[in-house]
């Protein structure tokens, strides 16, 4: 018999003598790291207020999620209770911003795959979606510049751990695995739970890439086998689509008004489309889960022991 909790002893490991000496990240590995992030973030963000190319948009949201997950773990080695280790809100606002945008733009991009042949079938709702990435984009004199972005990396790097190693990266990663296994045993998995455990293994497959881009070595600590990290991101992956989904149909909507029931054939057909989709994709994240954890996912009730 398991229980939850043994499942996330991991913190408890012995790790090797030389493993921790390579693990451990001294304060100006720590400053380069997130040095790199807001150089990379200013380079996108300098792009987009000239135009809002989708590749520059989704790296930005990439390295915000990962420097965000970087300064998560790095909290915990802060002891000063004002000078917490966030992801700045301006810089959350930009982020915020533009994810409306590639979320515009992602749904025209599918509905154009639906139907390639006739779009004027579907001219309103991708009329209206161009409509609101224009109005958002009016909203680009909010975007930081390069001078504003490089006194939030002071701010922060004012404040980092003299050491990131590796009890931070375990206490890091068994943190996020209790909030993946605490919604797990509620059973609830509506949208907002399913996003929660995404996130946190997005969360963690960003500090175990940066741990072995870092280090040169992959982690040397871990819950799981490289098979079991592999599906980990597969299931991050679907995830990803199912909530792309759910975004997808709220937009169509929104911009086609009334309800499917009142819409035409074919903007109904597409909808429908979506939602199945939407299911089958959440049906297949679920069952992947299940494999994953030593858990089962109908047995689960708090931190009660288990097969």
């Amino acid at each position: 018999m398991v229980s939850i909790v043994d499942y996330l002893k991991p913190c408890s490991i012995d790790i090797p003598v030389l493993e921790i000496r390579v693990a451990v990240m001294e304060i100006n590995n720590a400053s380069h790291i997130i040095h790199d992030y807001f150089q990379k973030l200013s380079k996108h963000i300098t792009r987009i207020k000239k135009r809002y190319d989708e590749e520059d948009i989704h790296a930005f949201r990439i390295n915000v999620k990962k420097l965000s997950a970087f300064l998560s773990m790095l909290q915990s080695g802060v002891t000063s209770k004002k000078d917490l280790l966030k992801l700045p809100h301006r810089i959350k606002k930009i982020y915020s911003l533009i994810g409306k945008i590639r979320d515009r733009q992602l749904c025209i991009e599918k509905i154009k795959e639906y139907n390639t042949a006739n779009l004027k079938l579907f001219q309103n709702p991708i009329a209206e979606l161009k409509k609101e990435i224009k109005q958002i984009e009016g909203k680009r004199k909010s975007f930081l510049k390069r001078k504003e972005l490089s006194e939030i990396e002071h701010e922060i790097t004012h404040v980092i751990p003299r050491k990131a190693g590796n009890r931070l990266i375990q206490t890091f990663l068994a943190e996020k695995l209790s909030t993946i296994l605490a919604v797990i045993a509620k059973e609830q998995y509506a949208d907002e739970e399913l996003h929660i455990i995404r996130k946190n293994m997005k969360g963690m497959l960003y500090i175990k890439y940066l741990y072995k881009n870092a280090n040169k070595i992959p982690l040397p600590f871990s819950f799981w086998d490289q098979n079991q990290w592999k599906k980990v991101e597969d299931i991050s992956n679907i995830l990803g689509m199912f909530i792309d989904r759910g975004v997808a149909l709220n937009l169509l909507e929104t911009t086609a008004g009334n309800k499917p029931d009142a819409w035409e054939k074919e903007l109904k057909a597409l909808w429908f489309k979506w939602l199945k989709e939407k299911k089958d994709l959440k049906k297949e994240a679920l069952g992947q889960l299940g494999t994953l954890l030593p858990l089962q996912l109908s047995k689960i009730h708090g931190y009660q022991t288990i097969e």
